[in-house]
């Protein structure tokens, strides 16, 4: 498959999961984090943006990267997981 044809198809089909997301997200009744690249290529990062403000808990953890190369820092990530679930209460170290 050629890449031209991979992102017609996924356009096709990211134009059908936000409202899906966006009603799933905002009747979720606990923490929900998001992790998005700000210079996807592929997912606009203002569908997370969006998302993150339906959630009733959420919180969007952005970092400067694309699709494909998200997360830039692995040690950066794992710290920023451990965070949101200290922060979350569903672990306590």
């Amino acid at each position: 498959m050629k890449p031209l044809d991979r992102a017609k198809k996924t356009d096709i089909l990211l134009s059908c999961v936000p409202d899906l997301n966006h009603a799933v997200i905002s009747a979720y009744p606990s923490p929900v984090l998001l992790i998005h690249g700000k210079r996807d290529e592929i997912i606009p990062f203002t569908h997370s943006m969006t998302l993150c403000q339906a959630a009733d808990q959420g919180k969007l953890i952005a970092y400067d990267c694309g699709h494909n190369d998200c997360p830039p820092d692995w040690n950066r990530f794992w710290q920023d997981i451990r965070s949101f679930l200290r922060e979350a209460q569903i672990i306590d170290e």
